[in-house]
């Protein structure tokens, strides 16, 4: 499928370019207000169109990182995260001690 203009749709570009392969496209799209990577795509309704141009620039200006900033949610779930308590093992017989 041929396409004109600047922009590709997430399935012509899985059809026209080898990488980043369809999950890791997905990651970038989903993630677009955190990683930068909403300078690449447009939404038009429901459809993500990506242009190729500012796929270039993106990756040249940052190598793809993206910023890494933590946001309050991310921060505030990280640190529940490495806060939790860990159950306890089990002894043989399925008992705590």
């Amino acid at each position: 499928m041929s396409h004109s203009g600047p922009y590709l749709t997430v399935q012509q570009w899985i059809e026209t370019k080898p990488w980043p392969p369809l999950g890791g496209l997905r990651h970038l799209i989903w993630n677009s207000k955190h990683n930068g990577f909403d300078s690449v795509i447009r939404r038009v309704g429901r459809r993500i169109l990506l242009d190729s141009a500012a796929f270039e620039k993106y990756l040249s200006e940052n190598g793809g990182q993206g910023p890494a900033t933590l946001t309050a949610d991310t921060k505030s779930a990280t640190s529940v995260r490495s806060s939790a308590k860990r159950p306890t093992p089990m002894k043989s017989g399925g008992r705590h001690d």
